[in-house]
C-alpha cells in the first residue's frame, strides 16, 4: 500500500505515503505522508520537505542516480469506510538532495491511471512498469495486460510503450518484481538486466 526506497548512501529508508493509523487514536492519520529511518541510528524520523506531497496509496517508488525518487500514478482514498477515492496517472518526484517534492511535465505516451504495478529503473534511466490495474472509465478499472510495458525516462521525462513476447503471464496486482544484473561476458563487458516478476 506504501512504498519504501533506499538512499543512494545506503543508510536510510524512505517511507512514503500510504494507509496510515494515528498510534494514539487508532484512526487513519494523513497528516505525515513522509518518514525516515535511518539505519546506522535505528532512528525514525519526519523530514521537512518543501512542495505538496500528494496524498497516495498502492505505489511503488524507485530512486535514480542523482537522490530523485519517482512514483507514478496510485490511488487516493478519499472515504476511508468504503475505500472510494481517484485514481491518477500524474508523476511525482521527491528529491531527496534538496528535500522537495514536485510534479512533473510530462511527454509522449501517457498511460491510462494505474495502481499496484511493479517498478524498476535500469541504469539508463528508463523506469519499467508492469502490471496493476487501471481505470478503463470513471466506473470501471481493469488489470493490465502484462505483456503491456509502460517506460517512462528520467532524462527526458517522456512516456513510451512496448509489448513483451514470450511466454503469455497472468495478469496481476499485489506483486513485486526485482532487477537483476547478469555479466556474461567478463571480456566483452556484457551485461543484461532482467526484470523478475512474483506473486
Amino acid at each position: 500500500m506504501s512504498t519504501a526506497v533506499l538512499s543512494l548512501d545506503n543508510s536510510t529508508i524512505y517511507l512514503i505515503e500510504g494507509y496510515m493509523i494515528n498510534k494514539n487514536t487508532q484512526v487513519y492519520d494523513y497528516s505525515n505522508l513522509v518518514y525516515t529511518y535511518d539505519y546506522p541510528t535505528s532512528t525514525w524520523s519526519i523530514p521537512e520537505l518543501s512542495g505538496i506531497v500528494p496524498p497516495r496509496q498502492h505505489i511503488r517508488g524507485v530512486i535514480d542516480n542523482s537522490g530523485k525518487i519517482y512514483i507514478f500514478g496510485g490511488y487516493n482514498a478519499t472515504n476511508l469506510i468504503t475505500f472510494a477515492g481517484y485514481l491518477y496517472n500524474d508523476m511525482n518526484v521527491l528529491n531527496t538532495v534538496s528535500k522537495t517534492w514536485t510534479t512533473l511535465s510530462t511527454s509522449g505516451n501517457l498511460p491510462i491511471r494505474c495502481f499496484e504495478y511493479t517498478a524498476n529503473i535500469l541504469p539508463n534511466g528508463i523506469i519499467v512498469y508492469i502490471g496493476g490495474v487501471e481505470q478503463v472509465s470513471d466506473a470501471n478499472n481493469t488489470f493490465v495486460t502484462m505483456n503491456k510495458i509502460k517506460l517512462f525516462n528520467t532524462n527526458t521525462y517522456e512516456w513510451s510503450q512496448m509489448n513483451a513476447t514470450g511466454d503469455e503471464i497472468d495478469p496481476r496486482w499485489f506483486f513485486s518484481s526485482v532487477l537483476i544484473r547478469v555479466s556474461c561476458n567478463n571480456q566483452t563487458n556484457l551485461t543484461v538486466n532482467h526484470i523478475i516478476e512474483s506473486g
